[in-house]
């Protein structure tokens, strides 16, 4: 063979070796990105973590003009008439967050019957009271879980002592968490376990803030869908 086909047979051999090596020298192709372990790929439900819920996104019931409002980031009850707003979505699963405080209340013998309730479970008809369940937010029960509307009573694990260390006084910021699973639901304050209930009946539906007859403030409402 001469020397000018060797020339060209070894030219060819490199043309078709060259991509080969180079595919195996560590550069990331299309294909390998795209084999990415999706741990490392965030989900939308992660991507967009807890919703915070403003005036906007409930309805009253039972309300005046001047029972709810918003300023500077806060949900304001006048507490009068006795009512509440509720979502218009609807919720299954799902934790639920929220700090809240009463307005300073003079009457001492007043201060612990202080009242709003955080509703779950909201079912039509509309009414005061619906079928529904209930976190209390009323100062002497806080965070305890008890039923409306003619529900079943639920079967609760109530933790008083929990209760009376976490609670702050009227007129300061509590934070409520509630998580509800499966028609179970289970309620922390200021970062102490609380209460838990036995799955009820209810396992999905509106969510509601009452209005129960004294001024209360709500902020950092947020609700975050959970499996």
């Amino acid at each position: 063979m001469t020397d000018w086909l060797w020339t060209c047979v070894w030219r060819r051999e490199v043309i078709l070796v060259l991509p080969v090596l180079l595919a195996g020298c560590g550069g990331e192709t299309a294909e390998n990105a795209a084999e990415a372990p999706a741990s490392e790929v965030a989900t939308p439900a992660q991507e967009a973590g807890p919703q915070t819920l403003t005036l906007a996104d409930f309805d009253p019931f039972q309300a005046e003009e001047s029972t709810w409002r918003e300023e500077e980031g806060m949900l304001i009850c006048s507490g009068t008439p006795k009512g509440y707003i509720h979502t218009r979505e609807t919720y299954g699963n799902y934790v639920w967050e929220a700090e809240y405080r009463f307005a300073p209340v003079e009457d001492e013998e007043k201060r612990p019957l202080a009242n709003t309730g955080f509703m779950i479970h909201i079912q039509e008809p509309q009414k005061v009271w619906p079928a529904s369940l209930e976190v209390q937010g009323r100062w002497d029960e806080m965070a305890s879980i008890k039923s409306n509307g003619g529900i079943p009573d639920l079967t609760i694990d109530d933790d008083p002592e929990a209760r009376e260390s976490a609670r702050k006084p009227v007129g300061e910021w509590n934070h409520i968490r509630i998580e509800s699973r499966d028609g179970a639901l289970t309620s922390w304050l200021n970062g102490e376990k609380i209460c838990e209930s036995q799955p009820g009946e209810l396992t999905s539906g509106q969510i509601g803030l009452q209005s129960e007859g004294f001024e209360v403030h709500f902020r950092n409402v947020t609700i975050e869908p959970v499996e």
